[in-house]
């Protein structure tokens, strides 16, 4: 299980910055702030960008991305399902790799999420490795379907 962690405030739609090569641009949609504020900072802490997001329709307004941007969204939001912000996302000619967190009661929800388009399900608690995993495999294939 990720430990809860204090954020610290950075603008969110700063992409430029000086990043380690293996840096991926992630946007993380979870409407628990808890959550939403430990895995940001954990990706930053390995040296990814993050675009943070309490609301679907927050990231929907803000998803111009560039290379290697994989989308982090809980299947439970409060304006919208992640499957339906999956859905938005499609439906704007926009590709991203998608990593959704389920419950692990959630054997519906996941397989919902992977009908949509899901790359990859998480099961919470989430485990640091198999998170930081799957989005440097969702970055792989993202960069591979544009090659």
């Amino acid at each position: 299980m990720l430990p809860t962690r204090d954020i610290v405030d950075v603008p969110a739609k700063v992409w430029t910055e000086a990043r380690p090569r293996e840096a991926i641009n992630v946007v993380v949609v979870n409407s628990d702030p808890e959550k939403l504020a430990t895995l940001s900072q954990l990706l930053r802490a390995r040296g990814h960008t993050v675009m943070a997001f309490q609301k679907a329709e927050d990231a929907l307004e803000a998803i111009a991305p560039p290379p290697q941007t994989v989308l982090l969204i809980d299947k439970e939001l409060t304006d919208m399902s992640g499957v339906e912000l999956m859905h938005n996302v499609q439906e704007r000619g926009v590709y991203l790799p998608t990593i959704v967190t389920v419950p692990s009661n959630a054997v519906g929800d996941a397989v919902q999420a992977l009908r949509y388009g899901a790359m990859d399900i998480l099961e919470s608690p989430l485990s640091e490795n198999n998170l930081i995993q799957s989005i440097k495999q969702a970055a792989a294939a993202k960069a591979a379907a544009t090659e």
